[in-house]
């Protein structure tokens, strides 16, 4: 059930949104989430591209300190302000951004949130932060994050479930270099198979080339396509 206490928040960390970052409509509704789902928090893209601002949460999220909270918000807020921005593209090219860039920009904007509340004079990678439920190093948070990304390559089948966690890193790395912090990417660590794809999408981030990032993200996805049809094929044969 959402509760006042769940509306009243996310409408007072809209209007810090709205006040910070871009002004964005208001949330038409929020849902919450199966149990089972992994998302603390999300829209669904066909929503966004047919202008229905409904946000989807998990009501923990709303007991998670206000850093977490706020952080989480925005990370969503900024998926509705990018949904703004190209809503008259085709849907299949509003897709390939939103799943590619949005995913790199709304991560850049919650690790900035993250950091926020702390002096960015004493920031380092032993700096303790707040992050969803807990708290860790970024140096730790990084290093999770990163592994999480290269996993995203490992298993090509029927289980994919997508290059969030390759685009969260990505937004995450950027955001730290604002404080003069360099963490690991080498797209030698992924899969081969991606590589190129892995490389090409990390350099039009760094030239923040959104064009060229979704429509590389597009052709990755048809890479891993390929292999996940070709993989079923040699299952099915037993080769």
């Amino acid at each position: 059930m959402i509760t006042e206490e769940i509306k009243l928040e996310t409408k007072l960390r809209w209007l810090e949104y709205c006040k910070e970052i871009k002004n964005i409509p208001p949330i038409q509704e929020i849902e919450l989430l199966d149990k089972n789902d992994s998302s603390h928090a999300r829209f669904k893209p066909i929503d966004l591209y047919n202008q229905k601002y409904i946000l989807y949460v998990q009501k923990e999220i709303y007991e998670y300190t206000d850093v977490s909270t706020r952080s989480i918000l925005f990370h969503e807020f900024t998926h509705l302000a990018d949904a703004i921005k190209y809503k008259d593209k085709e849907y299949e090219v509003f897709l390939n951004i939103m799943s590619s860039y949005s995913e790199y920009h709304a991560s850049y904007i919650e690790m900035l949130q993250i950091l926020k509340c702390y002096n960015s004079k004493l920031i380092n990678k032993e700096s303790e932060v707040i992050y969803r439920a807990g708290c860790l190093t970024l140096e730790s948070l990084m290093s999770q994050s990163y592994t999480a990304a290269i996993k995203c390559f490992e298993k090509i089948d029927g289980s994919f479930n997508g290059l969030h966690e390759f685009y969260y890193y990505l937004g995450y790395r950027m955001a730290l270099q604002k404080y003069n912090l360099e963490f690991d990417f080498n797209f030698l660590d992924f899969n081969p198979l991606y590589m190129i794809y892995i490389k090409n999408i990390s350099d039009y981030v760094e030239s923040n080339d959104i064009p060229k990032i979704a429509d590389e993200h597009s052709k990755l996805l048809h890479s891993i396509d390929k292999e996940i049809e070709s993989n079923k094929i040699l299952n099915h044969f037993n080769i």
